[in-house]
């Protein structure tokens, strides 16, 4: 599997770890900080979160080639401060956020990318119930949030129960068609922005 961790030996260097130390990937992913992380700490614990089971299961074997010194939470990060207390842990030397999508995110056709035609999914954790193609569907406040967006970049107002129709079995690309289609007098980076926000379907805290 093909991971590529931006910024990795910056984020590593000013963590400014100990090798006794406590340290928390906030966003383990694959794995690629919290490899770095582990090895500088032998006499420390790394506690790593992340909502995306594959990336637990992979980054579990990966770590375990490191050392036994690490424990992996599958959470949100946002509950970190009460998921760290159930270990006893009410203070830590560093934390590490590294925020967005991975690699494998993107290329397994969950939903989060334009560049081919995929399934409205954009769970970031499988064991959800709920997709993107659920939300867009179904909840009322979706509907205002989308036309507000729409509007702001100039699209007709005919256009929308086309949109209503489309989102009902769209998949990505048909949806980032029907949207560029519709604009007029917008630069490329203006529309590639607005598709951007697409991700708000989906709560990736």
């Amino acid at each position: 599997m093909k991971h590529y961790t931006v910024l990795k030996e910056e984020s590593i260097a000013n963590l400014n770890i100990l090798e006794d130390g406590i340290y928390v990937d906030a966003t383990l992913g694959y794995a690629g900080d919290s490899s770095e992380i582990l090895k500088r700490i032998k006499k420390g614990h790394l506690f790593a979160f992340d909502r995306d089971s594959e990336a637990c299961l992979y980054s579990q074997e990966k770590l375990s080639q490191i050392g036994d010194n690490f424990t992996i939470i599958h959470d949100k990060y946002v509950n970190m401060k009460e998921r760290l207390q159930e270990y006893g842990i009410t203070k830590v030397d560093g934390i590490l956020f590294d925020l967005g999508v991975s690699s494998p995110q993107l290329d397994e056709n969950r939903g989060f990318s334009f560049m081919r035609d995929e399934t409205l999914d954009m769970r970031m954790n499988q064991e959800d119930k709920i997709t993107a193609k659920d939300i867009v569907n179904n909840y009322s406040y979706n509907e205002e949030k989308l036309n507000n967006a729409l509007e702001k970049l100039q699209v007709e107002t005919a256009i929308y129960a086309n949109l209503a129709t489309i989102y009902t079995n769209a998949k990505t690309q048909e949806i980032t068609d029907e949207i560029i289609s519709s604009v007029k007098n917008i630069d490329a980076d203006t529309i590639n922005n607005a598709i951007s926000k697409f991700s708000s379907f989906t709560d990736k805290n």
